[in-house]
């Protein structure tokens, strides 16, 4: 699991310090990509998987897709990223037209 409370607390502190809005939104996200970094490094202890798919709308946030990659390959993992296509509906609605152009020709 990922402590995201703990996430939330810092920014309530970094609130209560007069922190501008955009240096609370850098730390969350840094601390987002720490914390998933550090959990997918533990998956990959248990299950011995060492990639990591980032995809969905979230990857759409410009310090996430830039930084996560990194930080998981420094973790030894490989990242997959989209390359070819956006990582939100575009590759939903390809894997539901190639999964329909499976069903329809069984």
């Amino acid at each position: 699991m990922l402590d995201t409370l703990a996430l939330f607390d810092q920014i309530r502190a970094d609130r209560e310090r007069g922190a501008s809005v955009g240096r609370m939104a850098r730390r969350f996200h840094l601390g987002l990509i720490a914390g998933l970094t550090a959990l997918a490094g533990r998956l990959a202890r248990q299950t011995g998987c060492r990639q990591v798919a980032l995809s969905g709308g979230v990857m759409q946030n410009r310090t996430l897709a830039s930084r996560l990659p990194v930080a998981l390959e420094r973790a030894g993992l490989t990242p997959l990223c989209h390359r070819f296509l956006p990582a939100n509906d575009a590759c939903v609605s390809l894997g539901q037209a190639a999964y329909g152009t499976l069903v329809a020709g069984r």
